[in-house]
C-alpha cells in the first residue's frame, strides 16, 4: 500500500470518528495526515531559506510548488479539522484551519463559510461579514461555472 492509499484510508477513519461525534480522534487523524503532506514540502522550504530567497514571496513560491492533488487534499483536511474544532466550540482553532484551507484554495466555499462563522462566534463581526460575502461570491462563481459547463455539454 502506498502513502496516498494509506492517507485515503485514514481520512475515511477520521470522517467516521467525526460522524460518531469523536471530534478529538478525528482531529488527531487529520493532523497526522496534514503533517505528512506538509512535510513533503519542508525540504524545499529549507533549501529556499538556505539560498536566502526573498521572504516576501516565500508562501507564494511554496504554493506554486504544491502538487495539485496535495493542495486539494490539504484544503479538504483543513476544512474537516476546522469543523471538528467548531463542534468542540474552539472557534479560534476553527478559524485558523478555515483560513489555512483558504490559502490552499481561494475558491473553497466551505472554508469561507467556516471562517466567517468562526469570526462571528469570536465577535469579529466585520471580518465575519467580509468573509461571508466572499463565500457568497464563490457560490455565485461556482454556479456560473456549472451553468457554463452544462451549456457546453448540450
Amino acid at each position: 500500500m502506498n502513502i496516498e492509499q494509506d492517507q485515503a484510508k485514514q481520512v475515511i477513519v477520521g470522517n467516521g470518528f467525526f460522524k460518531l461525534g469523536e471530534f478529538e480522534k478525528a482531529i488527531d487523524i487529520y493532523t497526522k495526515i496534514i503533517d505528512q503532506l506538509e512535510s513533503k514540502y519542508q525540504n524545499i522550504e529549507q533549501n529556499d531559506n538556505e539560498n536566502n530567497n526573498d521572504d516576501e514571496n516565500k508562501d507564494e513560491v511554496k504554493m506554486m510548488r504544491l502538487d495539485e492533488n496535495d493542495r486539494k487534499e490539504l484544503t479538504r483536511l483543513y476544512t474537516n479539522r476546522s469543523i471538528c474544532y467548531h463542534k468542540l466550540k474552539n472557534y479560534k482553532l476553527s478559524l485558523n484551519d478555515a483560513n489555512k484551507a483558504i490559502e490552499y484554495d481561494l475558491n473553497n466555499t466551505k472554508a469561507y463559510y467556516r471562517s466567517g462563522y468562526a469570526n462571528y462566534m469570536l465577535d469579529n463581526y466585520l471580518d465575519a461579514l467580509t468573509t461571508l460575502k466572499k463565500c457568497d461570491e464563490t457560490i455565485t462563481i461556482g454556479c456560473l461555472l456549472y451553468t457554463s459547463d452544462a451549456a457546453d455539454e448540450e
